[in-house]
């Protein structure tokens, strides 16, 4: 059978299923130069990916409350990793398109801070290692 004998449905739905696999590997290659631009400190790269409404939060780890905004996320993550050796692995991500425009994403994650003596952004705390 051609492709010009394949019922329309058929066709919609590859093309469909194209798409959505194109959006969810370019979320993918996000998240990879997220990642590799935090651990080689390139601050404009790393503020690049984030958009105008981005809000960080990581009070599970730091007990800090929430943040907005480019600038004021760049500069909490560059304090936080300024003295600090930090390695981010992740794995096996879960990519959710809720509409054309929006979706959902979620890492399977391994990361590990160890700032040196007396330079630790999170109070007594000298290393962190989270999954």
């Amino acid at each position: 059978m051609s492709a010009s004998q394949l019922p329309e449905a058929i066709i919609n739905s590859t093309t469909h299923g194209l798409a959505d696999m194109l959006a969810k590997e370019a979320i993918k290659d996000v998240e990879a130069r997220y990642c590799r631009y935090l651990h080689t400190i390139q601050w404009d790269g790393f503020g690049n990916l984030l958009t105008a409404d981005t809000k960080m939060d990581v009070r599970e780890d730091t007990g800090m409350d929430p943040v907005r905004g480019v600038a004021v996320i760049v500069a909490q993550v560059r304090f936080a990793v300024h003295h600090a050796y930090s390695s981010h692995q992740v794995h096996t991500p879960q990519v959710q398109l809720s509409s054309p425009d929006s979706a959902r994403a979620v890492w399977a994650m391994q990361d590990r801070g160890v700032w040196q003596p007396d330079n630790s952004p999170v109070e007594g705390v000298g290393s962190i290692t989270g999954y």
